[in-house]
């Protein structure tokens, strides 16, 4: 099994920067979209891939992301089947799951009608 963990860490300190800096839950998809492109193009640089062909955040069940059956062939196939690749990508996408969740705890905060500091009954 190949492992992809040095190219996880050289990208982790500036997703973790870009994740912070969401400030929507759209944001949020792009940056894991964006950071799984990057991931890929350490990997195998000779791919090209059409912009509607792109692994995508998917926040509503695990691994939290979806690869297009279109790039499950060939040396993409190898990748998932035979390398710690979908692990790492699951990380990066939990990351995204869990801001994604914060943030929309904070929409929720915003846009409680209850004034500040009245109980909660």
């Amino acid at each position: 099994m190949k492992s992809y963990v040095q190219f996880e860490k050289e990208l982790s300190a500036e997703f973790r920067e870009k994740l912070a800096k969401t400030e929507t839950v759209v944001e949020v998809g792009d940056v894991f979209s964006q950071t799984a492109q990057k991931f890929l193009k350490k990997i195998l640089p000779d791919i090209t891939l059409k912009p509607t062909l792109q692994i995508k955040f998917e926040p509503t069940s695990p691994p939290y992301y979806v690869i297009p059956q279109e790039l499950k062939t060939g040396q993409l196939k190898e990748l998932l089947d035979d390398s710690d690749f979908p692990a790492i990508l699951e990380r990066f996408a939990t990351a995204c799951y869990n801001r994604r969740l914060h943030l929309e705890e904070i929409e929720k905060t915003k846009t409680s009608k209850r004034p500040p500091g009245s109980p909660n009954t």
